[in-house]
């Protein structure tokens, strides 16, 4: 095989992402995460995603990164919504996203593989964000359908951080603090287990309109996507961990405790 031997877990630092699979033999049963952290930056056709991630079960996206390129390159939406930070599923620092346009906000890839009963990824995103000392993610998946994603932050002074997610499907908040959304008879909750993280907001709307400055006659009209955003309060160190379950997965305490001694 020109690829090599086909794994659950496996790192791609040339293309500059992971790839984690709980089956990858069984589209039907596989969970699936990619993530980013490339050394290319957010040059050329890169946007200023580093740390973002997309999730699949079934063959079908539940979490990914939002935006279109609308009727041609370099329509407003594309360029200041879709090449932005907020348009992907990972942080701002203080309201601000990641550079664009940069060969400086790049991001490493520390680790890839399996840790007892997980697959674990590790991410390096540091470089991305000047005005931070470390931002490290750490992804978990296993077979039994949660998922837990694992961020330590850390600043010179007191920061605030918005957490962000996008998806397809319309969630809706429940009356505990979590989220929760449908798509294609998948059902995915999305709960805040550290970090301080607040009431989440959710919107369908984008910033930049898809057909913003647009003549009518070229106007396009694509599927409604949904923003999430949680907003911690300011601090200089930040540990956040949120886990997605799916179709009724809890978090398996043993995995809790094998997390938490990386």
């Amino acid at each position: 095989s020109l690829t090599g031997e086909i794994t659950p877990a496996r790192a791609f630092p040339d293309a500059g992402f992971i790839s984690l699979h709980t089956d990858h033999t069984n589209q039907d049963k596989d969970i699936a995460l990619l993530a980013r952290a490339s050394r290319h930056g957010s040059a050329s056709h890169q946007h200023p995603d580093q740390g973002s991630f997309v999730l699949i079960h079934k063959g079908t996206t539940l979490i990914s990164p939002s935006g279109y390129f609308g009727r041609c390159y370099g329509t407003r939406h594309h360029m200041e919504w879709t090449n932005s930070t907020r348009a992907h599923n990972a942080i701002l620092v203080d309201g601000v996203g990641q550079e664009g346009w940069s060969h400086r906000a790049t991001g490493k890839i520390i680790s890839c593989g399996k840790k007892g009963n997980l697959l674990h990824g590790e991410l390096d995103l540091t470089a991305a964000y000047p005005m931070l000392k470390v931002w490290r993610r750490q992804f978990f998946l296993n077979s039994k359908g949660s998922v837990l994603v694992k961020d330590h932050i850390e600043a010179e002074k007191p920061v605030t951080i918005s957490w962000l997610l996008h998806t397809l499907s319309e969630p809706v908040k429940s009356s505990d603090g979590r989220v929760y959304l449908d798509r294609k008879g998948i059902h995915l909750d999305i709960c805040p287990v550290t970090g301080s993280l607040g009431e989440c907001n959710i919107s369908g709307n984008f910033s930049v309109d898809l057909n913003e400055g647009v003549p009518e006659a070229y106007k396009v009209t694509m599927p409604q996507q949904f923003h999430l955003t949680w907003t911690t309060p300011s601090a200089a160190c930040h540990d956040i961990a949120v886990a997605f379950l799916i179709d009724g997965a809890i978090l398996d305490m043993k995995d809790v405790d094998e997390i938490s001694a990386c």
